[in-house]
Protein backbone atom coordinates (compact mmCIF):
# COMPACT_ATOMS: atom_id res chain seq x y z
CA UNK A 1 0.00 0.00 0.00
CA UNK A 2 1.24 3.51 -0.80
CA UNK A 3 2.08 6.13 1.76
CA UNK A 4 -0.63 8.42 3.09
CA UNK A 5 -0.29 12.20 2.76
CA UNK A 6 -1.42 14.56 5.52
CA UNK A 7 -3.58 17.42 4.25
CA UNK A 8 -4.19 20.95 5.48
CA UNK A 9 -7.77 19.88 6.18
CA UNK A 10 -6.48 17.14 8.52
CA UNK A 11 -4.47 19.72 10.49
CA UNK A 12 -7.37 22.19 10.58
CA UNK A 13 -9.75 19.45 11.78
CA UNK A 14 -7.34 18.70 14.62
CA UNK A 15 -6.97 22.37 15.53
CA UNK A 16 -10.66 23.26 15.40
CA UNK A 17 -11.42 20.07 17.32
CA UNK A 18 -9.45 21.54 20.21
CA UNK A 19 -6.29 19.45 19.98
CA UNK A 20 -2.73 20.72 19.94
CA UNK A 21 -1.13 17.44 18.88
CA UNK A 22 -1.57 14.73 16.26
CA UNK A 23 -0.41 11.14 16.53
CA UNK A 24 0.95 10.21 13.12
CA UNK A 25 2.68 7.24 11.56
CA UNK A 26 6.35 7.60 10.70
CA UNK A 27 5.35 6.59 7.16
CA UNK A 28 3.03 9.58 6.75
CA UNK A 29 4.10 12.23 4.25
CA UNK A 30 3.73 15.80 5.56
CA UNK A 31 4.14 18.35 2.74
CA UNK A 32 6.01 21.58 3.63
CA UNK A 33 2.87 23.74 3.41
CA UNK A 34 1.03 21.43 5.79
CA UNK A 35 3.98 21.49 8.20
CA UNK A 36 3.99 25.31 8.05
CA UNK A 37 0.26 25.42 8.83
CA UNK A 38 0.71 23.05 11.78
CA UNK A 39 3.50 25.22 13.18
CA UNK A 40 1.44 28.40 12.80
CA UNK A 41 -1.46 26.76 14.66
CA UNK A 42 0.79 25.33 17.36
CA UNK A 43 0.09 21.71 16.39
CA UNK A 44 2.79 19.22 17.39
CA UNK A 45 3.23 15.84 15.71
CA UNK A 46 3.79 12.70 17.77
CA UNK A 47 5.43 10.11 15.54
CA UNK A 48 4.84 6.44 16.29
CA UNK A 49 5.56 3.12 14.64
CA UNK A 50 2.62 0.87 13.77
CA UNK A 51 4.12 -1.77 16.07
CA UNK A 52 3.60 0.61 19.03
CA UNK A 53 -0.18 0.90 18.52
CA UNK A 54 -1.20 -2.17 20.55
CA UNK A 55 0.53 -0.83 23.66
CA UNK A 56 -0.73 2.72 23.16
CA UNK A 57 -4.33 1.63 22.55
CA UNK A 58 -4.28 -0.86 25.43
CA UNK A 59 -3.05 1.83 27.83
CA UNK A 60 -5.73 4.29 26.68
CA UNK A 61 -8.46 1.66 26.92
CA UNK A 62 -7.37 0.79 30.46
CA UNK A 63 -7.39 4.48 31.37
CA UNK A 64 -10.98 4.80 30.13
CA UNK A 65 -12.15 1.56 31.73
CA UNK A 66 -12.40 -0.59 28.59
CA UNK A 67 -11.42 -4.03 29.84
CA UNK A 68 -12.93 -6.39 27.29
CA UNK A 69 -9.93 -7.84 25.42
CA UNK A 70 -11.94 -8.45 22.24
CA UNK A 71 -12.95 -4.76 22.14
CA UNK A 72 -9.35 -3.62 22.75
CA UNK A 73 -8.08 -5.98 20.03
CA UNK A 74 -10.68 -4.67 17.56
CA UNK A 75 -9.73 -1.06 18.32
CA UNK A 76 -6.04 -1.90 17.76
CA UNK A 77 -6.85 -3.48 14.38
CA UNK A 78 -8.90 -0.49 13.31
CA UNK A 79 -6.28 2.04 14.42
CA UNK A 80 -3.61 0.21 12.43
CA UNK A 81 -5.90 0.19 9.37
CA UNK A 82 -6.53 3.92 9.74
CA UNK A 83 -2.82 4.65 9.87
CA UNK A 84 -2.28 2.46 6.84
CA UNK A 85 -4.85 4.53 4.93
CA UNK A 86 -7.73 2.05 4.92
CA UNK A 87 -11.32 3.01 5.65
CA UNK A 88 -12.80 1.41 8.74
CA UNK A 89 -16.28 1.22 10.19
CA UNK A 90 -17.21 3.33 13.19
CA UNK A 91 -16.12 1.79 16.48
CA UNK A 92 -19.06 1.24 18.83
CA UNK A 93 -18.10 0.92 22.49
CA UNK A 94 -20.44 -0.26 25.18
CA UNK A 95 -20.15 0.40 28.90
Amino acid sequence: MGKKILSKQDVEKCYYGGSKSMIVSRNLIIPPGVMDLARSLGIKFIYVETSEFPNIVSALCAEYGVKDKSVVDEIVKRVIKLFEGERVKKVELEG
